[in-house]
């Protein structure tokens, strides 16, 4: 596993080097650890909803696990398997619907955080 994060961060400095892509501007992302692209599409998108991140309750799991989620983004590309294990999903490459995931997460992050939604 390691090995292959390690490979595909190489292939991914060399593909932005020859883009001429400053490392600032650079965002990272996720692994993809099967089917998971719903959960990473969720994340990324609450990952980018910073008024979120204030909200999270340092006392909840659920709401810690995301905080080093979005803490991780900013330096590099990470995996997914224990905010996985916080949410219960076990089967990675059964495909889920994107909706139904962001409704599962906002229902088990600390109320005040889940509320950012409804702006």
């Amino acid at each position: 596993m390691r090995r292959q994060q390690a490979k595909e961060k190489r292939e991914m400095t060399v593909f932005y080097s020859r883009q001429g892509t400053s490392p600032q501007s650079r965002h990272h992302g996720l692994y993809n650890q099967g089917a998971t692209c719903y959960l990473n599409s969720v994340l990324q998108v609450l990952f980018t909803t910073t008024e979120l991140h204030d909200r999270l309750d340092s006392q909840s799991q659920t709401d810690l696990q995301l905080r080093k989620i979005f803490e991780g983004l900013k330096e590099t590309t990470c995996g997914t398997e224990n905010i996985m294990a916080t949410f219960g999903i076990k089967h990675v490459y059964e495909q889920r619907d994107a909706a139904e995931c962001l409704k599962r997460i906002l229902h088990q992050i600390s109320p005040q955080a889940s509320e950012v939604s409804t702006y």
